[in-house]
C-alpha cells in the first residue's frame, strides 16, 4: 500500500470548524465546572429540572472530581494541538500533533457516547449544556478523525508527517480502554448523593422571624426581602397574640428564622418527642419518592423519640414563585401538594397512608385518580370543606420561603431536604445515613434540637 498522500494541515474553514466547536465543548465544559465548584445551578436548570438532576447525579463525577474537569482538559489539548498543524508547522510537528489528536479525539467521541447512553438509559434525563458539549466535541473529533494522515511505512521520515498505521491503532486502543475504565470508576465507585450544612442562629436582638403561624404577609416581606428586622413585637403591636402560649409546642427552623405550632402542620409521631426532624418534599419528585421509605424507617428506629414534621414543597412555578418555570417532571406539583396538605386538614391521621399510596407509583398518578384518593380517605364533605381553607396556600407560601432561604443562604437547592437542630441534608441518602445525623442531637441533650 503506498504511503498517504495527506500533508495533516488543518487549513481555511474546515481548521476554523473544528477548532470553533472544540472552543464552545472547552466553553461549556469550563461553565459546568464552575457551577459544581459553586455549588450553584446552570442557567435554564432550575431545582428539580431534568439538567438538574443530571449534574446532581453521581454520574457527573468520577472519584469526587466533577467530569467537566476532565472533559475540560482534553478539550483544551486538543485546541491547543490543531495549531501545531498549521501551515507554517514542520511535517515532524504535525506528526507529533497528530499521535496526540487521534486519542484525544477517541476519547472525546467515545465519551460522548457514554454520557449520552448514561443520560437515555439510566437517567431518564437530558442535559441541554452537557448534549451540547458532547455534540460539539463530538463533531470535531469526527472531523478530526477523518483527516489523520496515516501511512503503513515502519519507517520514520522527519519530512513525513503521516502517523504509521499501527501507532494510530495503538493510541486509539489505550483512548477506548481510558474510556472504558472511567466507566468502570463511575459504576464501582459511587459518589455521595447528599449534602450537610451547619445553621448559624440568628441573633436574639435582631431576629429575622418568619414565623408559620403569622400572617403570610408577614412571611413573604421577611424572606423575600432577606433584611434583618426588629422583633416582631415592634413591627405590630398585636402580634404578641398571634404567637402561642409556652405551652404549645412549637419548632424553630433555619436557626430561628422560622417557627411552627406543631398542633398547626402534618406530624409523624408524638407532638411530645424530644427530637423534631422538618422534611421538605415534593410529590413529583423522584428523589422524595426514593428517600420516602428511608425516612419511615429512620423515625421508626427511634420510635416515640424523633417526630417528623412532613411538609410538601412543589417544584412548580404556579404556587412557588421561586421556579422561574415549571420542570416538565413536575407538572402540577402545587396540585399534589395542595391535595396532600387538604387530606390532613381534613383527617390528620390519613396523611401517612395519602402519602404511601402517592409514593408508591413510578410517577404521581392524574389528578382525577388522586382526588378520588383523597376523597375515599377523607369523605367527600370534609374534603369539600377544606379544599378553599386559606391555610393550605399559607402554608404552602411558607414552605416555599423556608426552601428560599435554604437554597440561597445555604446552598441547598436539591429535594428532599431534611432539617433538625443546626443541620441541613438535602439529596438521597441511606436510612443509617440519615441516623446518624439524628443520632447524635439524641446522644447529645445540649445540642439544640
Amino acid at each position: 500500500m503506498k504511503p498517504t498522500t495527506r500533508d495533516g494541515i488543518l487549513r481555511g474553514g474546515m481548521a476554523a470548524l473544528i477548532r470553533l466547536l472544540i472552543f464552545a465543548a472547552a466553553g461549556i465544559s469550563a461553565y459546568l465546572l464552575s457551577v459544581s465548584l459553586s455549588g450553584g445551578n446552570a442557567v435554564g436548570c432550575g431545582p428539580g429540572s431534568a439538567c438538574d438532576e443530571v449534574l446532581q447525579s453521581r454520574w457527573a463525577y468520577v472519584f469526587g472530581i466533577p467530569v467537566s474537569a476532565l472533559a475540560l482538559a482534553v478539550d483544551l489539548a486538543l485546541l491547543v494541538t490543531t495549531f501545531s498543524c498549521g501551515l507554517r508547522s514542520t511535517p515532524k510537528q504535525r506528526r507529533g500533533a497528530w499521535e496526540i489528536l487521534v486519542p484525544c479525539s477517541v476519547v472525546v467521541l467515545g465519551s460522548a457516547l457514554w454520557f449520552t447512553a448514561l443520560q437515555a438509559f439510566a437517567l431518564h434525563r437530558f442535559c441541554p449544556w452537557c448534549t451540547a458539549a458532547h455534540a460539539c466535541g463530538a463533531l470535531a473529533a469526527i472531523l478530526l478523525l477523518t483527516r489523520v494522515p496515516v501511512t503503513d511505512a515502519t519507517e520514520r521520515r522527519d519530512k513525513d508527517p503521516a502517523v504509521s498505521r499501527s501507532t494510530a491503532v495503538k493510541f486509539a486502543v489505550i483512548a477506548i480502554v481510558a474510556v472504558a475504565l472511567l466507566g468502570v470508576a463511575q459504576t464501582v465507585i459511587t459518589r455521595t448523593t447528599y449534602s450537610v450544612s451547619t445553621i448559624p442562629a440568628v441573633p436574639t436582638n435582631a431576629v429575622t422571624q418568619t414565623t408559620a403561624i403569622l400572617p403570610a404577609k408577614t412571611n413573604a416581606v421577611a424572606v423575600l426581602t432577606n433584611k434583618v428586622v426588629p422583633p416582631i413585637t415592634a413591627i405590630r403591636t398585636n402580634v404578641a397574640a398571634t404567637l402561642p402560649p409556652a405551652s404549645v409546642k412549637t419548632l424553630d427552623v433555619l436557626g430561628g428564622r422560622f417557627r411552627f405550632d406543631l398542633t398547626q402542620v402534618p406530624v409523624w409521631g408524638s407532638l411530645d418527642a424530644p427530637l423534631k426532624l422538618l422534611s421538605l418534599y415534593d410529590y413529583t419528585c423522584h428523589h422524595c419518592r426514593d428517600m420516602h421509605p428511608v425516612l419511615q424507617q429512620m423515625q421508626r428506629s427511634f420510635s416515640n423519640q424523633l417526630a417528623v414534621v412532613s411538609l410538601p414543597m412543589p417544584l412548580d412555578s404556579q404556587c412557588n414563585h421561586l421556579m422561574r418555570q415549571t420542570p416538565r417532571p413536575h407538572m402540577n406539583a402545587c396540585v399534589y401538594a395542595k391535595l396532600g396538605l387538604a387530606v390532613w386538614r381534613a383527617k390528620h391521621d390519613a396523611i401517612e397512608s395519602f402519602d404511601d399510596w402517592i409514593f408508591s407509583f413510578q410517577n404521581p398518578p392524574p389528578l382525577t385518580e388522586v382526588t378520588n384518593k383523597v376523597i375515599a380517605l377523607v369523605g367527600l364533605i370534609p374534603f369539600e370543606a377544606v379544599s378553599h381553607d386559606p391555610w393550605i396556600d399559607q402554608q404552602l407560601r411558607t414552605t416555599i420561603d423556608i426552601y428560599g432561604v435554604s437554597a440561597r443562604e445555604f446552598r441547598h437547592g436539591s429535594m428532599p431536604q431534611f432539617m433538625i437542630g443546626t443541620n441541613i441534608l438535602s439529596g438521597t441518602l441511606t436510612a443509617e445515613q440519615l441516623k446518624a445525623v439524628v443520632a447524635k442531637y439524641a446522644e447529645s441533650p445540649g445540642v439544640p434540637r
